[in-house]
């Protein structure tokens, strides 16, 4: 028979599970607790892509401009001078490309087709498919709506004294990239990229 002093130290050793509280000598002494697992947690799939869950994507209303190494007068001036020429050579009257622009204002619909018949301008379009006219943004893309219009913008750029870079395609000679920004003023200026240049009947 086991005593309650036995008891005690059976429970002592968590040997023993209910007998030494009761008295009850006739407990199996070899009944012991079983420690309970706790239940592994089942992961939680993120939502698919576009349910009401997903977080919109912000709409970003302004570009920051990255500063570039504006290129001096002189080399501005001369390689206007020819590659205006090259333009000049080649007989191109009818051609498209897309005009797109990085500034701190920001425009929507970009990037905007620039449709060019005769010389001149025939179409604005944006990205939305719809067709521009006077006003904004037309009037503030207007300045680049043809070849010979960009490089008078970029003339203006040189003769305004800003701070310049300009790069320009290696066949036709039409600018391709405009950077213009004001001297010692980090958080002004544009970047403009024409792309996707074609020749149209």
């Amino acid at each position: 028979m086991v005593g309650k002093i036995g008891c005690a130290s059976l429970a002592a050793l968590a040997l023993v599970v209910g007998a030494c509280e009761s008295g009850d000598d006739s407990a199996n002494p070899t009944e012991v607790a079983t420690p309970t697992e706790e239940p592994t947690p089942t992961p939680v799939p993120p939502p698919p892509t576009g349910s009401p869950t997903s977080a919109a994507t912000p709409v970003v209303t302004a570009t920051p401009v990255t500063p570039r190494m504006s290129q001096s007068p002189s080399e501005l001036l001369a390689a206007l001078e020819d590659n205006r020429a090259k333009w000049d050579s080649a007989p191109i009257q009818n051609y498209r490309y897309d005009f797109t622009i990085a500034c701190f204002c920001g425009f929507d619909g970009l990037p905007i087709t620039m449709a060019v018949r005769n010389g001149e301008l025939e179409s604005m379009t944006n990205s939305f498919g719809k067709t521009l006219s006077e006003g904004f943004p037309f009037d503030n893309f207007y300045r680049y709506s043809t070849v010979a219009r960009t490089f008078q913008q970029v003339a203006t750029d040189i003769r305004e004294a800003r701070a310049l870079a300009v790069t320009y395609d290696g066949g036709y000679g039409f600018p391709t990239t405009i950077w213009a920004g004001t001297r010692g003023v980090t958080d002004s200026g544009s970047f403009v990229t024409i792309s996707n240049f074609e020749v149209i009947q």
